[in-house]
């Protein structure tokens, strides 16, 4: 397996690892789907499918590539799981870097009692907040605590935040509000050797 593959694994395991927290799935707050076949996972990655002959779609709020454009206007919150090779030590050594940007709707940023989830639900979860929150800043501590300094992902180097620029702004356009959370993941890469005859 060369680099490049492990780029891809890496955004597919750091997905799935957020699938995995139901608060992480609450604050996104995903639309449920009229057919009841379409649960929540396959809300979140998004897709197509045709179920008794009808065709659903599902644009999705967790994306492994930047989708977002000037046009983008959905009120919802998205997620996008990205990666980039920095430097290759020695063809053994792999840094990738490792980014997770989390926006929102500026109308969904706020949290208060009447939003979804509410004040009350988020201090539930564990998390101190006066009369409102920030949801986004609320989803990067949770993406921050599933990842930072983690070292048990099975099929995953060693994971820490970067020293310089590790949580910067991100707005694709200006009806949107969100942060940029960035990773450095080191990995022994796999060398195929040759034998010489």
């Amino acid at each position: 397996m060369n680099s490049l593959e492990f780029s891809t694994i890496y955004k597919n395991k750091i997905i799935n690892l957020l699938l995995k927290n139901k608060n992480f799935i609450q604050l996104i707050n995903p639309t449920p789907n009229e057919c009841e076949d379409i649960d929540t996972i396959d809300i979140l990655l998004g897709g197509d499918w045709i179920i008794d002959g009808k065709k659903y779609h599902e644009q999705g709020y967790i994306f492994d590539y930047d989708f977002t454009d000037d046009t983008t206007d959905e009120e919802k919150t998205f997620v996008m799981v990205e990666t980039d090779i920095e430097f290759v030590h020695k063809n053994t050594f792999v840094d990738f870097n490792l980014y997770v940007c989390i926006f929102t709707s500026k109308k969904l940023v706020r949290i208060n009692e009447f939003t979804s989830p509410n004040i009350q639900q988020v201090k539930e979860m564990g998390y101190v907040v006066g009369n409102r929150a920030n949801r986004i800043d609320i989803l990067c501590n949770i993406v921050n605590k599933i990842l930072n300094g983690n070292n048990n992902f099975p099929g995953i180097g060693s994971i820490s935040p970067v020293d310089r620029g590790y949580v910067t702004l991100y707005q694709p356009n200006n009806k949107y509000y969100g942060k940029c959370l960035k990773y450095n993941i080191t990995n022994l890469n796999d060398i195929d050797y040759e034998c010489e005859n």
